[in-house]
């Protein structure tokens, strides 16, 4: 959870009551290559301005009020799909005893 600290930005948005809240990010809509539109974007993890990217869809598995409206994801890094990549070719066939 971010908590709210005098060093964030402030909100702009005008005439929303909103003058005190902190922001800790944006978000753009994408769409994806089937024309499924989606938000991606970035938000602070903390006051060091590191920041980590985001992706938000529409939860379409929803059936109940009590279920969110969107799930929010991390999308794989770079660093993490190689070293994943290489894992695998550590592996071969041979390898599996069955």
């Amino acid at each position: 959870m971010v908590k709210k600290t005098a060093a964030k930005k402030k909100s702009s948005a005008p005439d929303t009551g909103a003058e005190s809240l902190n922001r800790v990010g944006a978000l753009w809509v994408s769409e994806d290559k089937n024309g499924k539109k989606y938000f991606s974007g970035k938000i602070a993890l903390n006051d060091n301005d590191e920041q980590v990217s985001i992706l938000v869809f529409r939860n379409t598995y929803k059936k109940k009020d009590l279920q969110p409206d969107y799930i929010i994801y991390l999308p794989e890094t770079n660093d993490e799909s190689k070293s994943r990549s290489e894992a695998a070719k550590k592996w071969s066939d041979d390898d599996i005893p069955f």
